[in-house]
C-alpha cells in the first residue's frame, strides 16, 4: 500500500456538550479514494471540517504527509495542497465565473501563465462554465455552480481534495456529470477523501469505504465489500434484508 497522505488518530469533535466525531482513526494513503458514508449526523462533515480546521479538533491527531496541521490557516493548506470543495459550495456569488477560478490559484507562488493555462483547461473541463465566463456566480443554476466549486478547487493544484457532499441538490443528470469527473480525477491518481450521501455512487468509485455513525467508525473495507454488505445494503442502498 502506498504512504498514507492523510492520518487521523482518535479524532475528537466537539461542538459545545455535544460530541460529534468520537475518537476515530482514519487514513488515506496516495492516491487513493476513501468514501466516508454515513446517516445525517453521524460526524462526516464534521471530519472534514476538523481535518481542514474549519472546526478546531478537541482531540487527537491530524497528520498531512507525515506532519501535523492543526492549527494551521486555510492559506498554509492551500499552499501544502490539501483542498476541500464545501458542502453547499461555498462559491463567491457576487463574482464573475473567472473570478472565482482565480481566487482558486490564490495561494499558488507560479506565474500568471501557468495560472491562466490551468483556468483555460477548466474552461475546456466545463464548457459550460466557459460560456458564462464574465457571468456572476451567483446566477448559476445548482449543477453549473458545483462545476464552478470544482474547477475552483482544481485550480489550487490539489495533492489530497475533499469533496462534502458534491451530489446534493443535484439533478440526475449533472450527478453523473460531476461523478464522471470524480473518476477522472481518480484514474489520474488524485488522493479523494469523498463524503457522499448517495452511498452507491461513493463506493461504486472509492477503493475503501468507511462507514460512520454516531461518530464512531463502524464498518471498513474495500468499495465493493461495502456494497455487498448486508449492513450496507440494508441501512445505505435501500434494500431488504432478505436481499
Amino acid at each position: 500500500m502506498a504512504s498514507p497522505i492523510l492520518e487521523l488518530r482518535g479524532l475528537v469533535v466537539r461542538y459545545g456538550g455535544i460530541t460529534a466525531v468520537k475518537g476515530i482513526d482514519l487514513t488515506v494513503a496516495e492516491g487513493e479514494v476513501v468514501a466516508l458514508i454515513g446517516a445525517n449526523g453521524a460526524g462526516k462533515s464534521s471530519t472534514l471540517k476538523a481535518i481542514t480546521g474549519w472546526t478546531p479538533a478537541a482531540d487527537g491527531s491530524i497528520e498531512y504527509r507525515g506532519q501535523s496541521i492543526a492549527g494551521l490557516p486555510g492559506h498554509r493548506l492551500a499552499q501544502q495542497g490539501l483542498i476541500m470543495v464545501p458542502e453547499g459550495r461555498g462559491i463567491f456569488g457576487r463574482m464573475t465565473i473567472e473570478e472565482n477560478l482565480l481566487m482558486g490559484a490564490h495561494a499558488r507562488q507560479d506565474p500568471p501563465a501557468d495560472v491562466l493555462r490551468d483556468m483555460q483547461a477548466q474552461f475546456e473541463r466545463f464548457p459550460r462554465l466557459a460560456q458564462r465566463r464574465r457571468q456572476q456566480a451567483g446566477t448559476l443554476s445548482g449543477g453549473e455552480q458545483q462545476m464552478l466549486a470544482m474547477a475552483r478547487a482544481l485550480m489550487a493544484r490539489p495533492a489530497l481534495l475533499l469533496l462534502d457532499e458534491p451530489s446534493m441538490g443535484l439533478s440526475p443528470v449533472m450527478v453523473e456529470t460531476i461523478f464522471v469527473l470524480i473518476a477522472e480525477l481518480a484514474e489520474a491518481g488524485m488522493s479523494l477523501l469523498l463524503v457522499e450521501q448517495n452511498a452507491r455512487l461513493a463506493l461504486e468509485i472509492a477503493s475503501r469505504g468507511v462507514v460512520l455513525e454516531s461518530g464512531l467508525v463502524v464498518l471498513e473495507g474495500s468499495g465493493d465489500d461495502l456494497l455487498d454488505h448486508p449492513m450496507v445494503r440494508t441501512a445505505y442502498l435501500g434494500e431488504s434484508a432478505v436481499n
